[in-house]
């Protein structure tokens, strides 16, 4: 039987639930090294968080060497679904993962300001996990005509909102820059400032700009790589 239309959690936890398995260990084996060259660790303090993101990630993004395509899509393609559960996972695959100012909440809403389009949403159900002034990332599900997180979240400190805009200016001057690329660059930002707690965010970002401090394979003299 199919849930009710809002239950978001329920369709998400059956597409994650049919990847995570014996049929795809060498494939997510695979996935967590990628994962880590692109400066997600797995272990340490918040490991639950780490993988949850992780998940989100290889479900949506990453593709399947033997499909070609991430497991979202392959998952629509083959029609893995049980019959009925069509129209939720054709909402699902129409996501967006973002960076987004909280600029406020209340009565089970929450409004975002996404830092790339200038967009704004109504994001429900997620009033008590954000405060004003936030900067947050996630990714969005227009789920049955209700704007929806899938739950995952990275928050990113207060003192980075001049260089993440900084630095979305300097990516925007590429014709074909990658909004991914570009968060998954100022997510290597945001693990070397909890590596060295004691340094401040400006310091080592103009560090890490210099190429004198490095993390996985974020190489060069900018946060984003052209």
């Amino acid at each position: 039987m199919v849930r009710e239309d809002n239950d978001l959690e329920f369709y998400l936890e059956k597409l994650k639930g049919y990847f995570v398995s014996e049929r795809y260990k060498e494939e997510i084996l695979r996935a967590q090294e990628e994962f880590g060259a692109k400066g997600g660790e797995l272990n340490g303090e918040g490991r639950e968080d780490r993988l949850a993101f992780f998940f989100d990630w290889f479900i949506f993004e990453r593709p399947l060497a033997s499909a070609g395509v991430p497991p979202m899509e392959h998952y629509m393609e083959k029609a893995l679904y049980d019959s009925g559960e069509d129209e939720a996972y054709r909402h699902i695959i129409q996501n967006r993962r973002s960076m987004f100012l909280v600029k406020g909440g209340k009565n089970g809403e929450v409004k975002l300001k996404d830092l790339f389009s200038g967009e704004l949403y109504r994001i429900a159900g997620a009033d008590t996990v954000f405060e004003r002034g936030d900067i947050v990332e996630t990714r969005l599900v227009n789920f049955y005509g209700r704007r929806m997180s899938t739950g995952v979240f990275r928050f990113y400190p207060g003192d980075m909102y001049g260089i993440i805009c900084e630095e979305f200016m300097d990516a925007r001057l590429d014709d074909n820059w990658d909004p991914l690329r570009l968060i998954d660059n100022l997510h290597r930002l945001k693990s070397m400032c909890e590596r060295y707690r004691n340094t401040g965010v400006k310091k080592i970002y103009r560090l890490m700009k210099s190429g004198m401090l490095k993390e996985g394979n974020a190489k060069g003299s900018r946060v984003y790589f052209p």
